[in-house]
């Protein structure tokens, strides 16, 4: 008999032993039987398995362990729950009305909390840029940027007649040095002459106290053989290497980037600036004389306080002056009349000079005034002459002198004056005297009696006395051009930038004029100022003040964005009536730097701020 063998296996559950094996083929219904007991018994345990917490908290890992376990174990937690509870409750059953007040005052709180933080004023943004850059220093671009037309291209001729030969160097310091100093500074001047008018002394550059910025090798000086007075000015000229030349006698600032930026577009013309107003004055109104008949239409302004003239003018002077004869000592009577042109007078800034003072020259003999607007008695007797000799070579037909009018004419020159920064050219049609041809020239009339009828056609000298063009350009709010009549269609004021813009600008003026005056305003760019275009689409002028029609103070201002332009004016499109009241007119491009030197870029701001990547692009 075989041995039977047994097959058991077991299930341990909890501490027990459950047999699931059995023998033979009787063992089907034995371990279904089995089967049940253990589910039976599985079902009475206990599960184990792994839990997975997934939290919607993305910070909740942060959170250490025993931090988490002491606030759900804590009371403050069912408080907190409780309340949310309530609240979620509390918040169901609300009516509408109580939504919208509590929606009000959620609203409220942040529009506080915004203002708090300065999100309006801008401190918030400031203090981002504190926050990644540290505090930016802001950097005007336009420090960086100068003319560079030109350059190398004119020679300053300055006349030096020293009166003791024993004190060259102490009187060299005081009337050559000064404007050495300042002229040496430009690029535009490739050369500086001094033409000594001393025969007596042999001049030398050991005599000069210069500073750093005169290079020894810029200083040329020519020492004449007779006193050629005011004519060895012209005749230093004609010996300069560069094709044009400046000429100054007095130390005192003159804007010369702008005034020589202007010369440039027309060097056929003599520019001037004038020593002030009463100059201008004097220049462009009571020292005019106008024919058409004969084809005169000259004016005559001073030469020293800084003119700039190209040597093909000068050099066709001399050769009138060896035609014609004149008395050297009052050249400069004769300069401006022979060429039959109206010079290009720009309005000089006010209380520059000194006060003048009567002076003699080496010789003893009375000379015009070296700091007066008016001239001499031999000045104004020499100025009278060279117009009745022009007048009668006109009149002969001879061709001795020009007939034709140079562009641009008297009523073309519509640049008025230098900003106070020497960065820009203020522009504008409205003259502000009457038509100089109103009074037809005669040999007859001398010049005090030509100033007199002048005088008594017009006040208009007077009320250019008191409102300049220059009060609109010179950095102060408080001072005012005002036009004398209306304003008109096609009236315009605006600015010479002096080069082509490379960086966009934003634009300012301050004006007497209702708010209505922004909309009749067209703003147009020209490259050359002769040609313009209307900035399409039209450029958005922000100003303040409410929209009405009574005259108000009116800030507004613009941003250009394109570049290449030189030239911008804000054209009025129909007549108004009030006339021109303006405080201001002005441009900037200022950028921020952080601590590193960096020029950050962020484009154009509401403040005019341009930004841009780089200087070394510029």
């Amino acid at each position: 008999m075989r041995p039977s063998h047994k097959k058991t296996s077991s299930i341990s559950l909890s501490g027990g032993v459950v047999v699931v094996g059995g023998n033979g083929g009787n063992n089907n219904e034995g371990n279904n039987n089995i089967r049940r007991q253990a589910s039976s018994a599985l079902s009475d345990l206990p599960l184990r398995g792994i839990h997975i917490n997934i939290s919607s908290d993305p910070f909740q890992h942060r959170i250490p362990p025993y931090v988490q376990r002491a606030w759900q174990e804590s009371r403050i937690q069912e408080y907190v729950t409780e309340w949310q509870t309530r609240l979620r409750r509390r918040y169901q059953k609300a009516s509408p009305m109580e939504l919208l007040v509590l929606s009000l005052i959620i609203f409220a709180s942040g529009i506080l909390l915004l203002v708090h933080v300065g999100f309006f004023s801008g401190k918030k943004y400031q203090d981002w840029h504190y926050d990644h850059y540290g505090w930016l220093d802001e950097v005007d671009l336009l420090d960086m940027l100068y003319p560079d037309e030109g350059r190398g291209l004119t020679t300053a001729v300055l006349l030096f007649d020293p009166k003791d030969q024993w004190k060259v160097a102490e009187e060299a310091k005081v009337t050559l040095s000064p404007l050495l100093d300042e002229l040496c500074g430009y690029e535009m001047f490739g050369s500086i002459m001094i033409w000594n008018n001393n025969p007596l002394v042999n001049m030398t550059k050991d005599v000069l106290e210069t500073n750093k910025k005169c290079q020894s090798n810029k200083i040329q000086i020519y020492n004449s053989y007779s006193n050629m007075h005011e004519a060895g000015r012209y005749l230093g000229c004609s010996l300069a290497k560069t094709p044009y030349c400046y000429f100054q006698d007095h130390p005192g600032p003159r804007h010369w980037r702008s005034l020589y930026a202007n010369f440039l577009r027309f060097p056929n013309l003599i520019h001037t600036e004038s020593r002030d107003v009463e100059a201008y004055a004097r220049a462009k109104w009571r020292w005019c004389f106008f024919n058409d008949a004969v084809h005169l239409h000259t004016c005559h302004a001073h030469i020293g306080y800084g003119t700039l003239a190209s040597k093909d003018t000068v050099s066709k002077f001399i050769e009138l002056m060896e035609l014609d004869p004149i008395d050297v000592k009052h050249s400069d009577m004769y300069f401006m009349t022979y060429t039959n042109q109206a010079p290009y007078q720009l309005e000089g800034t006010k209380s520059i000079f000194p006060l003048f003072e009567n002076t003699e020259d080496r010789e003893g003999a009375i000379v015009e005034n070296k700091y007066n607007p008016n001239l001499t008695l031999a000045g104004r007797e020499h100025l009278h002459t060279g117009i009745v000799s022009l007048y009668n070579h006109l009149i002969h037909r001879t061709g001795v002198f020009q007939t034709g009018e140079p562009f641009p004419n008297y009523y073309e020159q519509t640049t008025r004056t230098s900003c106070v920064s020497d960065r820009c050219l203020f522009m504008t049609n409205v003259e502000a005297f009457p038509d100089p041809r109103v009074f037809a020239y005669e040999p007859v009339i001398d010049l005090t009696l030509s100033e007199n009828m002048h005088d008594s056609y017009s006040d208009a000298r007077d009320h250019y006395y008191k409102y300049p063009y220059g009060n609109a350009v010179d950095g102060n709010d408080n001072s005012v051009w005002e036009s004398k009549r209306y304003i008109k269609a096609g009236d315009y004021v605006g600015l010479d930038v002096l080069m082509a813009t490379r960086i966009p600008l934003k634009f300012r003026f301050l004006a007497r004029h209702p708010y209505s005056y922004r909309r009749t305003l067209n703003i147009q760019t020209s490259f050359d100022g002769i040609n313009w275009i209307p900035v399409n689409p039209s450029t958005e002028i922000e100003c303040n003040g409410d929209d009405g029609t009574t005259l108000a103070m009116l800030e507004c201002r613009f941003t250009l964005s394109e570049t290449g332009y030189r030239f911008m004016r804000m054209e009025t499109t129909q007549d108004l009536n009030y006339g021109f009241e303006l405080y201001d007119l002005s441009f900037s491009a200022k950028v921020k730097r952080d601590a590193n030197g960096q020029l950050l870029d962020f484009s154009v701001d509401n403040n005019g701020i341009a930004f841009v990547e780089d200087d070394r692009t510029l």
